[in-house]
């Protein structure tokens, strides 16, 4: 009877299926979002004279866990968030799926952006 119950458990234990990690997780383990982004930055708040209405971005590199973008460096959390910073201004967004998107704030300058890069190769 013994030997049936570990039969049986032995069974079930082999039918559960593994949990799911935390969504981004899989993606920082295995270094799919390593590359080199680009894309734009949108004004969403500003008005002075130095404030651009938007400008390419095309220097946004991962390497392992690891961003940087110009002055900008930061880590990557397993759920794809991240914060860069410099001297002063951050950057605040997520990776998800090839992208990045986020907000740059507090700008000497006044100005503030809004962020959206794409993964354009390795």
């Amino acid at each position: 009877m013994r030997l049936a119950w570990v039969l049986v458990l032995a069974g079930c234990a082999a039918s559960v299926p593994a949990p799911v990690p935390p969504a981004g997780g899989l993606a920082a383990a295995n270094g799919a979002w390593e590359g080199r982004y680009e894309g734009l930055a949108r004004r969403i708040e500003g008005t002075g004279s130095g404030c651009q209405g938007q400008f390419g971005i095309s220097d946004f590199h991962v390497t392992a866990n690891r961003v940087s973008y110009g002055a900008f460096f930061g880590t990557i959390r397993p759920n794809g968030d991240a914060i860069l910073e410099s001297e002063g201004p951050i950057i605040d967004g997520r990776f998800n799926v090839g992208m990045f998107t986020g907000t740059i704030r507090r700008r000497a300058d006044g100005c503030d952006y809004d962020i959206a890069v794409a993964r354009a190769g390795p």
